[in-house]
């Protein structure tokens, strides 16, 4: 990602792939996000990795970093 701009709102934006976004501060804020710029089967398979560990293993290497990030914003996990 690139700088982060804040305005008056408070609301933390950037660009990703030519688009301004809001940052994520929950994990589900960041699964939106996914949502929006994953293919559909690559989507499934974050959420698939996120549930089961066996998944996890066998993805490619973007896909368990996108998993990691996830679990960045789970506090409790």
């Amino acid at each position: 990602m690139g700088k982060v701009v804040s305005f008056s709102d408070k609301k933390e934006l950037d660009v990703l792939n030519g688009k301004v976004v809001t940052l994520p501060k929950s994990g589900v804020d960041y699964l939106f996000l996914c949502k929006q710029f994953l293919t559909i089967d690559d989507y499934e398979e974050v959420l698939c990795c996120i549930l089961d560990q066996e998944y996890y293993n066998e993805a490619e290497l973007q896909i368990q970093e996108i998993v990691k990030s996830y679990f960045s914003f789970v506090s409790n996990y």
